[in-house]
């Protein structure tokens, strides 16, 4: 009586953790992927005169020209990309779009490449669109997805018709340098894939400047952005999907089927925020790049293996092995015993098993407390082996 496609998905494991962290007095929460950041006030006072202004009608199914020009100028601005306003759907949070992407490219039988550890949803969208998931566990590679594990997958799954790539990632916090993407970019034509490039954490990238596999794979990538973790404006649901043109009618059509408008005042509001939204960028980069300093910092002297992630504001350090602990088991105790919430690795996917995610988008008083309480959680651990 239901689609058959809901029967291969299994609630996330996250919700479990969560409902055990609702019940724990006093926890401190380390598991939040929304910035902490309230949304600047000029947004607001954006969206505020919109709706003053009589802007409270639904936008169009392509999204308010005002927002899909500043878009357009600020891939230009920010990553030298150049897009036709033609060829941008406004969606309902980029989430929407990531649905509606899948839904317009593959058919029952179609494979898609997941590099892991991933974002679930990734897995969810391209189940509930009877594709088949092919998941490469990048654990061995630094969290990068090599040309030569893309390769060995699309041999093994000849029906692999899209790889999604997430940079920086939730939730390694890894990203792709210019050569990286430049060698996967000729990997990815040669095998006659479409690359969906979830570019969501574009503007949090700490080391280097973040560059666009776009920029090198025009006619393969559907890009994905939106103004949650840039603006901090996750509740007003903006994102974007940049296309080539060949792909914008179907895409479009699978828009169209799920939510197809979005509020005006909320259009001219982001528009505001990505013409005139720098500034608020460098302050929130630079808090950001502080707490992921000191954390990384502090979890290395614990005795964790984490490499300084590159962007987003994650961290995802493997546990120390001295403990005898997995990582479903650490994050449960952590948060009884030690009153700190962090997401078991595992529940991302292959490669994620004996690692944690730890999210900085919290005040640094909270890491401050934080960082204490694993630090006596894993000394008195110590202390009873």
């Amino acid at each position: 009586m239901t689609n058959i496609a809901l029967e291969k998905i299994v609630p996330s494991e996250i919700l479990a953790y969560n409902e055990l962290f609702a019940k724990t007095e006093g926890i401190h929460l380390l598991t939040i992927g929304a910035p902490d950041f309230d949304v600047p006030d000029f947004i607001k006072e954006a969206g505020k005169k919109a709706i003053d202004d009589g802007f409270n009608g639904y936008s169009s199914s392509k999204g308010m020209p005002v927002l899909i020009d500043a878009f357009v100028h600020f891939l230009k601005r920010r990553y030298d990309l150049s897009y036709d306003t033609s060829h941008i759907i406004v969606t309902t949070g980029e989430s929407q779009g990531l649905a509606a992407v899948l839904q317009a490219l593959i058919s029952p039988g179609d494979a898609v490449i997941i590099p892991t550890p991933a974002f679930p949803q990734y897995e969810l969208c391209t189940l509930i669109n009877h594709g088949e998931v092919v998941t490469v566990d990048t654990s061995h590679t630094q969290f990068i997805l090599t040309p030569e594990a893309l390769r060995q997958a699309k041999i093994n799954h000849p029906n692999a018709k899209v790889v999604i790539l997430n940079y920086p990632s939730n939730p390694t916090g890894v990203t792709y340098s210019p050569e990286d993407l430049k060698t996967f970019a000729k990997t990815a034509d040669e095998l006659d894939l479409i690359v969906i490039s979830d570019e969501i954490y574009s503007e949090l990238v700490y080391d280097q400047k973040h560059d666009s596999i776009a920029r090198y794979l025009p006619h393969r990538t559907i890009l994905l952005n939106g103004a949650s973790k840039t603006y901090a404006m996750t509740g007003w649901r903006i994102g974007f999907i940049a296309c080539p043109p060949d792909l914008f009618t179907p895409i479009f059509k699978a828009h169209q089927s799920s939510t197809p408008v979005g509020s005006q005042f909320a259009h001219i509001a982001a528009a505001t925020a990505f013409n005139d939204g720098d500034a608020v960028i460098a302050m929130m980069k630079q808090a950001y790049q502080e707490r992921r300093d000191f954390i990384v910092k502090e979890l290395s002297n614990m005795g964790f293996d984490v490499a300084s992630p590159d962007g987003a504001f994650y961290v995802f350090p493997r546990i120390p092995q001295h403990l005898n602990m997995d990582d479903k088991t650490f994050a449960r105790e952590l948060a009884v015993h030690g009153k700190v919430g962090v997401i078991p690795g595992s529940v991302f996917g292959k490669g994620g098993e004996n690692y944690i995610r730890i999210s900085y988008a919290t005040s640094m008083d909270i890491l401050k407390e934080s960082m204490e309480r694993i630090r006596l959680f894993i000394t008195n651990k110590q202390n009873t082996q």
